[in-house]
């Protein structure tokens, strides 16, 4: 049982919907066809009056049909109504529109589409009536004997279902500016006796005049337009009134409370004055709306911007993104008697019909790729110019900065228009209890459409940003081996230890084979720091040969004819021990090098630590050409110097230095054609190493073995006292892996100082990424450093942990992390979960109370380029919390609604989200029991258990709602685990709330 409802709960909200019209009832008779005049009624629970409206349209001398369009009523008119509405024979459709000037738009969208014969649309509202039985034909008629496009009539009052004694005539003085004008600002100032008849309206659908849908006085506005910019298509019925309009309708009432009735008339009032002082003074009027009037003069378009409707903030903005995007008019703004003015070049356009789904495509990428959205999306927002391109023009307000949540909403409206070829109006944000995901998964084919949109332009930054790996993925080939040497003490560290020289000696230039030599020798060893155990060893050695790290591994003869064979080869001497007098392995090692193909063997100790500054230094390279002097048998590894420090020439004076028998390169064929080497029996033992005998050669005949070389590549040497200490000895190599070792350590062989002294690189920059993951696919690696890399200010500081993942994995990021700087790599050898490493990296690590952490996974990458910029500027205007919006392929069109306030009692607020970023003070105030349940750590569901808490907590967070985070989810996922993570976020909101 599911005990947490991890979805965003069902609440009535504004959210992108169809309006979905639907027949509801079919008209047994159909007269529409033939007719030229429908009645439209809107009706939104109207149970009370309606019946009382088509009582009216009964009563008519002359029957027209009739449309009623229910937008989402949740009482019962039909039912009350059904013996009307079968006697009037009407057709009903559902809708959900959201607001009347909505469903009236919608009725004559569907007259225009579905009758094409019918000329006008009598607008009669649900809890008005006709006024008399021959209202309808008093209009008609008008409409008929002037061609007209529209009819204006007039009405009388009711209140409280009685008639008032004034009435509300339409008369031609309407169409006079002067009178109109003085009739709007008595109607702004709420001292009209009466207002503009515009509920008695007959209109055209075909001439494309729509309703605003505004919250107040949208039908004043359509009619006031109509009066002034097209007086002689209209007619005006003076002598019989058109309806009874009830005062007390709910929506007037609401209107005139909240005060939205006087605003609008207000705006109107100062929007009409602007129409009438331009309508004369200029060349064409290109058109109008809520925002402004646009115009031209000569060669130029103007938009005059009513006073209310833009800002100097927005002007700025516009005119910049008109500036570098395609699809906008190149716009210079103005500013005259306090009012704004946009002004472009005039090229002649054409109206767009159809848009394709390419160019809905393009116009898209252009908003991402700019980062800006145009929102208010329709064809007649759109011109087509010259060469076939469109360009946006409705310049204002809709053009504003990205927002996902309206950009999914642009996109779908685009896809709505192109694809599936619906009206402009089928999809605005209406309110709503269906979920937004919910709504648009519905929309065919909208899904897949907004997943390649977004994928594929998140794929081309990558790929225009891609910055290639440092490291060589091609290797060189050599003529070199690799001998690893190892001993039944070395059991336990065999996998982990054969596994990093290989990974760290292998780039950039390949062996000829990787070979393990095993000494079978059981002891009693020279130096010994564990027990032997050769079984666990022989198992470990195979394991190794399949994972494919080595290519074989060879095991040294015992048996004392193949041991004197060897001895007599390279010391001409007869000697049947394996060992000499102080138990040093001679014959083993020997031997093996008489194995080997290559003229060039580096052969090492197995539990030697190998650092790496640089994965494209080529050392190998280096050191042999160095070999190539006729008088030198082998090199030395480098040990660790000072990063800062020059190249030292391989060099060694006559006779020295010794063959390096940890870790060093032999040409072995200079070797073995200078055999036999000196040496002698003592007791029964050979008396010198086989490394000592080839010095004694060396100081005899003037041969040498070199030392030096770059800083970039070395190696150390752990003593006893590191190995027998796990955790010491796997953060050694661990640090020396990314070539981080101690100043102490410099010019040492052998490791020097305790735990203590060996210390991870701490980060105080402003900004920190911290990048945890397990066994994360390279390629997502690859892809979430790269998308680090990509950025353009790069400023800030990275942590990585891996949280033990297998040592070969591990290896691996050495590799990819080394393309960072400004970093510091955590490899734990003990899996501890993200809670443990998050508290881990920002304590111990992170220096600085005032750094910014912000969370990256490992398998996911950034999309934006200026990410870490848009950071560290929310950083600069005081926010401690910066929350990204993410891009999830699974769900493509999910978008996430941070709530700060109060998250534990909004189901977590999704605070949770990716991109996240949080200040170190605000993770320390936090009381390390919040991050536990019970008495051990939380262990699912993590991001609730930091975020929630850091929220509380949190001064002034802030989301940024542009696509910043790829979040690729590849958790594992099952009936239990959901059921364990629902159990997980109920028990950490059901924790006490931490106070600010």
């Amino acid at each position: 049982m599911t005990l947490f409802n991890h979805k965003e709960p069902i609440t009535l909200r504004k959210r992108l919907t169809p309006r979905n019209i639907n027949v509801r009832r079919w008209p047994q008779q159909i007269k529409l066809y033939d007719a030229d005049l429908i009645v439209g009624v809107t009706v939104h629970n109207n149970a009370d009056s309606i019946k009382r409206c088509l009582q009216s349209i009964l009563n008519q001398t002359e029957q027209f049909p009739v449309i009623i369009l229910d937008d989402s009523s949740s009482d019962d008119w039909f039912d009350r109504c059904a013996d009307l509405i079968n006697r009037i024979d009407i057709l009903v459709l559902s809708a959900h529109c959201g607001s009347a000037a909505s469903a009236r738009n919608a009725i004559l969208d569907y007259v225009e589409t579905e009758f094409s014969n019918v000329r006008w649309v009598a607008r009669l509202d649900a809890d008005d009536r006709l006024s008399f039985k021959n209202s309808l034909i008093a209009m008609r008629d008008a409409a008929r004997k002037n061609d007209s496009k529209y009819v204006l009539g007039g009405n009388r009052l009711v209140k409280q279902g009685k008639l008032l004694a004034c009435n509300n005539p339409a008369t031609n003085s309407l169409k006079k500016n002067s009178f109109l004008i003085n009739l709007l600002k008595k109607m702004a100032q709420g001292t009209a006796s009466n207002e503009i008849p515009s509920c008695n309206l007959l209109i055209a659908p075909s001439a494309g005049w729509r309703y605003p849908e505004i919250k107040s006085a949208e039908d004043h506005w359509l009619v006031t337009s109509l009066l002034i910019f097209h007086p002689e298509d209209g007619s005006i019925v003076d002598d019989v009134y058109y309806a009874d309009y009830t005062l007390q309708g709910s929506v007037t009432i609401a209107c005139k409370q909240n005060g939205l009735a006087k605003q609008y008339r207000e705006q109107l009032f100062q929007a009409a004055k602007l129409w009438i002082s331009l309508k004369n003074g200029v060349n064409e009027i290109l058109g109008f709306g809520c925002e402004g009037i646009v115009v031209r003069q000569g060669t130029q378009v103007e938009k005059h911007f009513y006073p209310w409707a833009i800002n100097d903030e927005d002007v700025e903005y516009i005119s910049n993104k008109s500036h570098e995007s395609k699809i906008l008019p190149d716009v210079n703004f103005v500013k005259k008697n306090n009012k704004w003015i946009a002004i472009y070049t005039f090229q002649k356009s054409f109206p767009v019909i159809t848009i394709t789904i390419k160019e809905s495509l393009y116009i898209l990428k252009e908003f991402l790729n700019k980062n800006f959205v145009c929102k208010n999306i329709s064809r007649s927002n759109f011109r087509r110019i010259y060469d076939g391109s469109l360009v946006y023009i409705d310049i204002g307000v809709s053009i504003s900065e990205m927002d996902i949540s309206y950009f999914r909403d642009v996109a779908a409206r685009m896809y709505a228009i192109s694809a599936l070829n619906l009206s402009s109006r089928e999809l605005k944000r209406r309110y709503t209890k269906e979920r937004q995901i919910e709504i648009l998964s519905k929309l065919i084919g909208f899904e897949e459409f907004y997943k390649e949109l977004i994928e594929n332009h998140i794929k081309m930054i990558w790929k225009k940003c891609k910055i290639k790996t440092s490291v060589a993925h091609k290797n060189r080939e050599t003529d070199v081996s690799l001998m690893i040497k190892v001993c039944s003490m070395d059991a336990n560290i065999i996998y982990n230890q054969v596994a990093h020289i290989v990974s760290q000696l292998e780039i950039p230039a390949n062996f000829d084979e990787k070979i393990i030599l095993i000494d079978p020798f059981s002891g009693p060893y020279l130096r010994a720091y564990d027990k032997s155990n050769y079984s666990k060893l022989i198992s470990e050695v195979k394991r190794l040969c399949l994972a494919g790290i080595v290519d074989r591994f060879l095991i040294a003869p015992k048996d004392c004819t193949r041991v004197a064979d060897v001895n007599k080869r390279w010391f001409n001497l007869v000697c049947e021990k394996t060992h000499n007098s102080q138990k040093v392995p001679v014959t083993p090692q020997l031997w093996g090098f008489d194995q080997v193909k290559s003229r060039y063997l580096l052969q090492c100790d197995v539990d030697i630590l190998v650092g790496r500054r640089d994965f494209c230094h080529d050392y190998l390279s280096e050191m042999i050409d160095a070999l190539q002097s006729s008088d030198v048998f082998g090199i030395g590894f480098n040990i660790p110097h000072s990063p800062n420090s020059q190249d030292k020439t391989y060099d060694a004076l006559p006779g020295d230095y010794v063959p390096e028998v940890r870790c060093g390169l032999f040409d072995l064929d200079r070797l073995k054609a200078n055999r036999p080497f000196p040496n002698y029996i003592e007791n029964g033992y050979l008396k010198l190493s086989w490394y000592r005998s080839i010095q004694r050669y060396q100081q005899t005949y003037g041969f040498r073995c070199l030392r030096g070389g770059s800083p970039r590549t070395f190696y150390v040497h752990p003593n006893n006292n590191c190995k027998a200490d796990s955790n010491f000895y796997a953060k050694v190599r661990d640090l020396i892996s990314q070539g981080v070792v101690p100043s102490l350590q410099y010019g040492q062989w052998d490791v020097k100082g305790s735990i203590e002294d060996w210390k991870y690189p701490v980060r105080s920059e402003k900004l920190v990424f911290l990048l945890r993951g397990r066994n994360t696919p390279l390629h997502k690696v690859n892809r979430c450093i790269s998308s680090l890399l990509m950025q353009r200010v790069q400023n800030f500081g990275v942590i990585l942990i891996d949280d033990a993942s297998s040592i070969e994995h591990q290896n691996n990021l050495y590799r990819e992390f080394s393309r960072l700087k400004r970093a510091t790599f955590v490899c734990n050898t003990t899996r501890l979960g993200h809670i443990q490493n998050t508290i881990f990296a920002i304590n111990q690590i992170c220096t600085n109370n005032d750094t910014l952490v912000a969370i990256l996974d490992l398998d996911d990458a950034l999309i934006d380029r200026n990410t870490s910029l848009l950071i560290e500027e929310k950083h600069q205007q005081g926010h401690d919390v910066i929350l990204g919006a993410m891009y999830r392929p699974d769900k493509p069109l999910k978008v996430y609604f941070p709530h700060f306030d109060a998250p534990r009692s909004h189901f977590g607020g999704e605070v949770w989200i990716h991109l996240r970023t949080f200040t170190r003070k605000l993770f320390k105030s936090i009381p390390q029991d919040s991050f536990k349940k019970g008495k051990e750590w939380v262990t699912v569901c993590e991001d609730y258990a930091i975020m929630v808490p850091i929220v509380e907590l949190a001064k002034k967070p802030v989301y940024i709602p542009q696509y910043l985070y790829f979040h690729e989810r590849s958790t594992f996922t099952s009936p239990a685990l959901r059921g364990e993570k629902d159990l997980t976020i109920r028990t950490i909101l059901k924790n006490k709330p931490l106070s600010t």
